[in-house]
């Protein structure tokens, strides 16, 4: 905890979440812990905005002097006008009080940066992705057939997406791709079989290599899902031919809800990773 001295808190954070498990059952240590890291919270809260709670004590106090300089009785008010006047001995009001103590309300934006900032002291990192497949390190083998099929799949305004093509006959991931928001993208020659989906929604892309394997997440509202629907991409025989069947789907989210045209369930990031 010397050591932190230093540090901020993002990288104060990481390290006391290790010295926990280095602490193991000793739950004296573990308060000990819990307890500085909550204080170097609230010291990063205020180092982050102390000027702006000067600039807003100062501007009370002056406001307070100026109200009580443009409120003094005159002269000829008699002593007991001027006693009135006179504060009490003792603390100020509990206004005054609370203005100096209260630590600003965070931001959407300033919370996203504080979260960024630990994840890049985790070891995680924000590459700028375009439409198409991620790299095989994801923990798939990407397989494509010579068929010409596709699942064609349509994004929204609110949301980038990361797809996952799962193998009903084995839940191996075949095809894993990333695409942007406001945008349309194929999924070309995928091969004969049955398939489901794992859909990631938000913002923000972050990657990360672990145990070998890269796995990824959004960092800003992330939402996973797994598609009930089956999409059979079996051909289909006829008489005298057969048919190649293709797949359009829809995706979005919009306050907060997902939007989209099949059926799913909601899973954890780490499922979605498996």
């Amino acid at each position: 905890m010397i050591c932190c001295k230093n540090l901020s808190y993002p990288y104060v954070e990481v390290i006391t979440y290790q010295l926990v498990k280095i602490a193991n059952t000793d739950n004296d240590k573990i308060e000990e812990l819990k307890s500085y890291l909550r204080k170097r919270k609230l010291r990063s809260y205020w180092d982050r905005y102390k000027m702006s709670a000067t600039v807003l004590i100062t501007a009370f106090l002056f406001l307070f002097i100026l109200y009580k300089n443009n409120n003094q009785p005159s002269s000829n008010s008699g002593n007991q006008s001027s006693s009135n006047n006179n504060p009490v001995n003792g603390d100020l009001n509990s206004s005054f009080n609370n203005d100096i103590n209260t630590i600003p309300e965070l931001t959407e934006e300033q919370k996203f940066q504080l979260e960024k900032e630990k994840l890049t002291a985790e070891g995680w990192k924000e590459p700028q992705i375009e439409n198409g497949q991620l790299p095989v390190c994801y923990n798939f083998i990407p397989k494509k057939s010579r068929i010409d099929n596709y699942l064609e799949v349509y994004v929204g305004g609110g949301t980038d997406v990361a797809i996952k093509v799962m193998s009903i006959k084995n839940d191996n991931c075949v095809r894993f791709v990333f695409i942007n928001s406001r945008s349309t993208y194929r999924i070309k020659n995928i091969p004969e079989g049955q398939y489901y989906l794992k859909i990631a929604y938000g913002k923000n892309w972050f990657s990360k290599i672990e145990n070998g394997q890269c796995i990824g997440k959004f960092a800003r509202n992330p939402i996973y899902e797994k598609g009930e629907e089956i999409m059979d991409f079996n051909l289909q025989e006829r008489e005298d031919s057969y048919s190649i069947p293709s797949f359009k789907l829809s995706l979005d989210i919009i306050a907060s809800d997902v939007s989209n045209t099949f059926a799913s369930e909601n899973i954890s990031e780490t499922e979605f990773n498996e």
